[in-house]
């Protein structure tokens, strides 16, 4: 097991307010999730428990850990509604540990995602199906998705578009592709896989709007 990868999920925990936990039965056989999971009930991190497998039970040292904890079902939500409730359970966890209710650091549900900077009106002035590669990049480094760059090197705007479209093709698939573009064993990984579907449905949401006036 690498000390590396040991390293990032000890400083994923320590400097997470709140650890997120993919259940089905891929995350109860992993060695490094379970790490995770231990080392945050050992800091005494809040954990949000999301069911990613229809039906499954969590057991043996899984089911000790969800225990009687309310968790959001991935699996039968329409995605929209399950990533909503995420990130108020985020926000509610935030605030019960003493931030100011009125100062959010986590991203608003997409239906009320609100363009405020130049460089997003500067985007979205531009077909986004006519992007460059360059320019992908610069949307991911805007988004803070940095941790996409090395899978999404070659995307241009069209193959971003391609993928996007995938979701309403077969949401199986288009689930199992972004699951692919980052390592199994990065920290937060679920996370940022779901940070990622926001971005997507709301740089497309926008660019159709922009195409349509």
């Amino acid at each position: 097991m690498s000390g590396n990868v040991l390293t990032s999920i000890a400083s994923a925990v320590e400097n997470s307010f709140v650890v997120l936990m993919a259940i089905n039965e891929s995350y109860y056989q992993s060695r490094y999730c379970r790490l995770e999971a231990e080392y945050s009930v050992e800091r005494n991190k809040v954990s949000v428990p999301m069911l990613m497998q229809t039906g499954y039970k969590p057991l043996g040292w899984l089911g000790i850990i969800n225990g009687s904890k309310l968790h959001i079902d991935f699996s039968l939500l329409p995605f929209d509604e399950a990533f909503n409730l995420l990130l108020r359970e985020i926000e509610a966890v935030r605030i019960s540990l003493g931030a100011d209710p009125n100062v959010r650091n986590i991203a608003m549900p997409v239906n009320n995602q609100v363009i405020t900077t130049m460089n997003n009106s500067l985007f979205h002035s531009q077909n986004v199906h006519e992007w460059s590669a360059y320019d992908v990049i610069e949307w991911l480094n805007r988004e803070k998705l940095e941790m996409f760059e090395n899978a999404l090197r070659n995307f241009t705007g069209a193959t971003l578009w391609q993928l996007y479209k995938i979701k309403f093709d077969s949401a199986t698939d288009f689930y199992r592709i972004i699951e692919s573009l980052l390592p199994s064993t990065m920290p937060l990984r679920v996370f940022y896989n779901l940070t990622f579907i926001s971005a997507l449905e709301t740089l497309f949401s926008s660019s159709t709007q922009t195409m349509h006036r």
